[in-house]
């Protein structure tokens, strides 16, 4: 007796808020490689670009996720003790 062929899994729909990060992404995640990024970072005290990958030239790695989690909004730490 032979065993029938597992059924493919099926994905559910993704959420609006799924959807519109993946149509945003491609759009917002080009900032962090731009040279006037790369200014305004410098500008701000992050350290200046370790190289490329290609012809993309590669941000300071603190100022990559800190652009990147900017979005989330300021971080008011003085409930948590021990971070400034």
């Amino acid at each position: 007796m032979t065993t029938p062929p597992p059924v493919p899994r099926q994905l559910p729909a993704p959420t609006p808020a799924r959807q519109l990060a993946a149509a945003l992404e491609p759009i917002a995640g080009q900032a962090q490689f731009s040279p006037e990024c790369h200014a305004a970072y410098e500008t701000l005290g992050f350290a200046a670009s370790p190289g490329a990958m290609g012809a993309t030239i590669l941000p300071d790695r603190s100022a990559y996720f800190t652009a990147r989690g900017s979005v989330l909004g300021r971080n008011d730490c003085s409930s948590q003790p021990g971070i400034q």
